[in-house]
């Protein structure tokens, strides 16, 4: 198997046996990744006690939130720091094959060998402490004494869900930034997209720069009444004619990447002199490395495999963008649990691009977080449903080109059931 790409994101040390070691210890200690779980107070005065320490070493901390685009920026972000020399560490989420994907140091993943002595350090440390950690807090938790153990001098934070409550929103940052508004995870967000925006907002801080890429003007003007009363001196690229609206996915995201870089690297230059006419083509020329779960390309079994995460209809939207030029054989996707109506829009956007696929086939997957099918379920003509994944790739799998999308669990479960037959 083979991956494209300047370089495989999951290294050769990949191992699955190890993987399902450090996955069976956080099941048993905390059950599946919920976001709703664990106790704020709790952790909010754990991550507290790094600030200090953070402040003492001098590390910059970048806060990234939005409904779409943020891990591509923040990926992108890391990237255009070490090609200036800078030593990053980048936290995101949720890792698509490999827990190391959550604990990035410069670029490299850490060895299964440091990461489970760190879990049991920490387990260790939250046992005395009596502390009542989620899957998503403790993680991020090792995540912060490995950054004091290491060399660091900007700490890259993607925020798991919302803004406001996460984690990664417990520590101060010097500069923030909100890559896109759409729906997703209403349950826990609201259904208003002015409230989903509100909760994004809660990691900004008084007198800490926030740069934007609304497209909506409303959303523009929440955003700076916000921070005008907060005293957040705000920036957003669209009004400021970086971005357009017919720019690319990609292209706002490494836009987004650029300017973070842009004010880390030359924190004395006003908003003025960072607008340049050949500001395009800067971004244009900029090389960002192959992602995972990001239009991930693998070789199996002769086979080629396209692994695109778009679990929205904002995301969905802006994947048949991109596809516009590319046709698969088949394309198969599943979804974590949402909305049935959601689902619906998806695949009643997908079947209006018959120009990206042969097939278009819908499964369900074995996972928590797995959106399971209803009886009696309806959907569009043009899908085909599959109940076992698994046997249609052994057994119906058609064509020599497959887009694996929809929810990046499902991506994951579907790259370690290809490693499993290696």
């Amino acid at each position: 198997m083979t991956a494209s790409g300047e370089k495989k994101f999951v290294d050769e040390g990949f191992d699955l046996a190890e993987e399902e070691v450090l996955n069976d210890n956080l099941l048993r200690w905390f059950g599946r990744e919920n976001f709703l779980e664990g106790n704020k107070g709790q952790i909010r005065k754990a991550i507290a006690r790094f600030i200090p320490e953070f402040k003492n070493k001098s590390i910059k901390v970048v806060t990234i939130a939005g409904t779409n685009g943020k891990g591509e920026t923040a990926h992108g972000l890391e990237n255009l720091l070490r090609q200036n020399g800078l030593k990053t560490a980048l936290w995101t989420s949720p890792h698509i094959l490999s827990l190391r994907e959550r604990f990035l140091f410069s670029g490299k993943l850490l060895s299964y060998k440091k990461l489970e002595s760190s879990f049991t350090e920490a387990r260790k440390i939250c046992d005395d402490e009596k502390w009542t950690f989620s899957y998503y807090e403790f993680l991020f938790f090792v995540f912060c004494r490995l950054v004091l153990e290491s060399r660091v001098d900007v700490l890259i934070l993607e925020v798991g869900l919302g803004g406001r409550l996460d984690a990664v929103n417990f520590l101060e940052p010097g500069l923030t930034a909100v890559v896109s508004i759409s729906r997703d995870h209403q349950k826990i967000l609201g259904n208003k997209l002015s409230h989903i925006l509100r909760e994004k907002l809660g990691i900004t801080r008084a007198g800490v720069p926030l740069i934007t890429a609304l497209e909506l003007g409303l959303f523009r003007n929440q955003t700076t009444s916000f921070c005008e009363k907060q005293g957040t001196p705000s920036f957003d690229l669209f009004q400021k004619g970086y971005l357009r609206k017919e720019d690319s996915y990609s292209f706002r995201n490494q836009a987004m990447a650029t300017i973070l870089c842009e004010l880390l690297l030359q924190g004395k230059k006003t908003k003025e002199e960072l607008c340049s006419k050949k500001f395009r083509e800067v971004v244009s020329k900029q090389k960002f490395e192959a992602l995972k779960g990001r239009f991930e390309k693998w070789v199996f079994n002769g086979r080629s495999f396209c692994f695109v995460g778009a679990h929205n209809i904002d995301g969905v939207r802006k994947l048949t963008q991109s596809l516009e030029k590319s046709s698969f054989d088949d394309v198969i996707l599943s979804f974590s649990k949402r909305d049935k109506k959601d689902i619906l829009s998806i695949l009643e956007h997908l079947v209006r691009y018959p120009c990206v696929y042969k097939k278009l086939t819908l499964t369900t997957f074995d996972h928590e977080k797995a959106y399971g099918w209803e009886k009696g379920s309806t959907w569009p003509k043009e899908i085909s449903l599959v109940d076992d994944w698994k046997d249609y790739f052994d057994r119906r799998l058609s064509g020599e080109s497959v887009l694996i999308t929809g929810s990046y669990y499902f991506i994951g479960e579907v790259q370690k059931y290809l490693y499993s037959r290696l």
